[in-house]
C-alpha cells in the first residue's frame, strides 16, 4: 500500500481518492516528521525527502510518497532522520503569510513536479 504525505493542496486535490495524509496548515518539517513516524511503522520511502535540495528557506510545501513494507527499512530511516535534521536546522524559513497567492501556487507546482512521475503511477495504477 502506498501513502502520500503532503501539505500541498494541489497534490491533495489530484490524489483525493488515494491514500493521502493531508497536513493542511502544517509546515515542511511537519511533513518530514510525519513521514519519519510512518517509516517507524515499516513504510519505505519511494521519493527522496529532500528532492532537488529544496529546503524550508525556499519552499513551504513538501510531498513524500511511501510504501508499506514488512520491516523497518534502515536506508529510509537514515534518509528521513537526516532530512528532519537539516530541514529543522534551516536558519531561515519562508513565511506563508508574506507570500502572494501567485507565489504560493508556484511553490505548490514546484513540489508537485518533484513527485509527478510517482503520483502518475499511483493514480493510473
Amino acid at each position: 500500500m502506498k501513502v502520500i504525505v503532503t501539505n500541498n493542496p494541489q497534490v491533495n486535490d489530484i490524489c483525493k481518492d488515494k491514500n493521502v495524509i493531508y497536513l493542511d496548515g502544517y509546515d515542511f518539517v511537519d511533513v518530514l516528521t510525519k513521514t519519519r513516524d510512518l517509516i517507524h511503522q515499516n513504510y519505505i520511502l519511494l521519493t527522496h525527502p529532500l528532492a532537488s535540495n529544496l529546503m524550508p528557506d525556499k519552499t513551504i510545501y513538501k510531498t513524500v510518497i511511501l510504501e508499506k513494507g514488512t520491516e523497518l527499512d534502515y536506508g529510509s530511516l537514515n534518509l528521513i532522520e537526516d532530512a528532519v535534521f537539516f530541514a529543522g536546522n534551516s536558519k531561515h524559513k519562508l513565511n506563508k503569510a508574506g507570500l502572494s497567492e501567485s507565489i504560493l501556487k508556484d511553490l505548490q507546482l514546484v513540489d508537485l513536479e518533484m513527485v509527478k512521475d510517482v503520483l502518475r503511477e499511483i493514480t493510473e495504477g
